[in-house]
């Protein structure tokens, strides 16, 4: 029986499968790329940790308060930012940690002369000087904006309202509104293009008015060729809106009348004829006591006639005129329509004369307590005023002087004191002016 030998192992089994990709070229390209990557590696940690990044979303400001605008007396108008990239370099622990915030942009503005559009540099700087990193590039081009001046304007509101009708018996008064301008401010290339403001009503009231109306509008800005104007948010307005009114006054013919503020005792005021004038009429219409008036109807409805002023019989004499303004004898709100601005007020009575006479028919109430003595024994020049005919019949024994302490402070001594003058039983005559007498008072022993 013959005897196996045993074969000898070959070189592949004696290197087994890592010695084989050891031994292969492949192996060896692959390692050593391997080790050098890992070299570099190395250095790169633990030699040069020099790192560059790129900060993105960085704004470009603008500062509307620079010295140089400030001085030029500019602003920005529309002025649009956007944002850049920005390469730093540095330590990696310290760049690496860096965002937007850690640089600041500015826009150079020293070569602006006035308004106008211009294309600025952009420069980026660090946020901290200290700041351990570097900027690669601080110039990043340009970015445009627009200058101009912000200027005032007063600009004076017109108001264009819709026809309104009112009841009879009504009258539409001019239309009220406040403010009668606004200030408008901005831009003066966009201020300048406003020639007018103007309200109207959107929705006027579908019936006849019987009262006043108000209502909200709307100011509206028109250029030269009365086109509405929009507003930019650069432009400010002082106020747009407003409240428009629009007064309805009720008219009606009313009655002027005075009032005695002095008659005479026994004295028939009621037997005195007056013409009455109207003021700043024509003829035809002068001649009247009657005025057209106009207010509020709350108002207009509680007057029955109009008071004008008061005439005291001892100021009337013939040749002698009253004159009373109307404006401050109506409530606030009303107003005469017909133009009458005053009315004047003269006697018509065309037989009266004056004659002066003397009287001593004078008679004291004396006060309790005391007795009076008339220095005065005669009063002279005493002219009254009546029909011609009753005055030629006249003596001074028909005219009355009274002496009336009532209402009156009581003193001794001798004194001067106004006393009343009336004529009675002899119709409408009556003294004209004032007249005194002297007295001694004296306590009763």
């Amino acid at each position: 029986m013959l005897e196996k030998k045993n074969k000898a192992p070959s070189k592949k089994g004696r290197l087994g499968i890592i010695g084989i990709f050891f031994a292969s070229k492949t192996g060896l390209c692959i390692v050593s790329v391997l080790i050098a990557v890992v070299i570099w590696l190395l250095i790169s940690v633990f030699v040069d940790t020099t790192e560059t990044k790129a900060i993105g979303n960085v704004v470009v400001a603008l500062d509307p308060q620079s010295d140089v605008l400030q001085r030029l007396g500019l602003v920005p108008v529309d002025f649009k930012s956007r944002t850049i990239s920005v390469q730093v370099t540095g330590d990696r622990n310290d760049v690496f940690s860096l965002n937007a915030d850690s640089v600041v942009t500015s826009i150079y503005f020293d070569q602006i002369t006035g308004p106008g559009s211009y294309n600025l540099p952009i420069r980026v700087e660090k946020r901290l000087e200290s700041d351990p990193f570097e900027i690669v590039n601080k110039n990043y081009g340009t970015i445009n904006v627009n200058l101009d001046r912000i200027v005032t304007r007063s600009i004076d509101v017109s108001a264009e309202l819709p026809e309104i009708e009112v009841a009879d018996g009504y009258m539409k008064d001019t239309a009220e509104y406040e403010p009668k301008s606004v200030e408008i401010s901005g831009p003066e290339q966009e201020v300048s293009r406003i020639a007018s403001a103007k309200i109207s009503l959107d929705n006027p009231p579908g019936r006849k008015l019987d009262d006043s109306y108000s209502a909200k509008a709307q100011i509206t800005l028109f250029d030269r060729n009365n086109k509405k104007i929009t507003l930019s948010d650069n432009v400010t307005i002082s106020t747009r809106e407003t409240t428009v009114t629009i007064p309805v006054l009720k008219f009606k013919t009313a009655e002027m009348k005075f009032t005695y503020s002095y008659i005479p005792p026994q004295f028939p005021a009621g037997s005195l004829n007056f013409s009455w004038s109207k003021d700043n009429l024509s003829e035809s219409a002068r001649e009247s006591r009657y005025v057209e008036i106009a207010g509020p109807k709350d108002k207009i409805d509680l007057i029955s006639s109009i008071e004008v002023g008061y005439i005291n019989v001892r100021e009337l004499r013939p040749g002698v005129s009253f004159n009373f303004p109307l404006a401050p004898r109506l409530p606030s709100g009303c107003e005469v329509t017909d133009g009458t601005t005053a009315v004047t007020i003269s006697l018509d009575m065309p037989n009266l004369a004056s004659a002066k006479f003397s009287t001593s028919n004078i008679r004291v109430y004396e006060p309790v307590g005391y007795t009076v003595d008339f220095v005065t024994k005669t009063l002279n020049d005493i002219e009254l005023i009546g029909d011609s005919g009753v005055l030629e019949n006249m003596t001074g024994d028909d005219i009355v002087v009274e002496v009336n302490f009532l209402n009156r402070e009581i003193q001794e001594g001798r004194q001067r004191i106004p006393v009343q003058v009336f004529v009675p039983g002899n119709g409408a005559v009556w003294a004209y002016g004032n007249y005194q007498l002297v007295i001694d008072v004296a306590k009763t022993q």
